[in-house]
């Protein structure tokens, strides 16, 4: 408080700089090039000129979650959660490319190892949505990866997924689509990483 993007040195843990911002933020991400990042908010998204620390505008209406850049800094995907899709936005012009819509909410976003698919789990399936997200971006399928699926993460050849409710971790193969094997990991797995 106040509402702000800050930048903290890791050297020596300082701020650096800061950005105010109108409201609540809901995520935060940057693009690879370091210049250009986007802070979603609930009824919005935005667009971060992070060299030159201003904020761009609105780039739409919308109950916004998760935002990524595609590896190119080209293109920002931003999870619209109310109305359950992805919009696609070109970083150099802040416009809309598409809406994509999808069977499921928004509320978790994985890229596979390369960024060439995009994983999304959220109320609505026991599944998990596979996205193309370059060229054209379109859903390739859906696979069923456990009873609501939560947060994932991505190895070469695996996603793994979290399902709250069994306390359990789905592994699917990447390239087979397939569930082969669940683990048990206790109450309500929140969040996986993999180093």
């Amino acid at each position: 408080s106040p509402k702000a993007l800050i930048r903290i040195s890791l050297d020596d843990w300082k701020v650096e700089w800061r950005i105010g911002l109108p409201e609540e933020p809901v995520d935060f991400a940057a693009a690879n090039d370091n210049k250009t990042g986007a802070v979603s908010f609930g009824s919005g998204v935005r667009l971060v000129d992070l060299a030159a620390r201003k904020l761009g505008n609105s780039l739409g209406a919308g109950e916004f979650g998760a935002v990524r850049f595609l590896n190119d800094a080209r293109t920002m995907i931003a999870a619209d959660r109310g109305q359950r899709r992805l919009s696609f936005y070109d970083v150099a012009s802040s416009r809309l490319l598409t809406h994509v819509p999808l069977a499921v909410r928004p509320d978790n976003l994985c890229f596979n190892a390369d960024g060439g698919q995009l994983f999304v789990t959220g109320d609505g399936s026991d599944s998990v949505v596979v996205v193309y997200p370059y060229h054209t971006p379109e859903v390739a399928e859906t696979v069923l990866a456990g009873r609501r699926p939560g947060p994932m993460a991505a190895s070469l050849a695996y996603l793994f997924v979290a399902n709250p409710q069994s306390g359990g971790v789905s592994i699917v193969e990447i390239n087979s689509r397939k569930v082969i094997a669940v683990a048990s990991v206790g109450t309500d797995p929140g969040f996986i990483t993999v180093t």
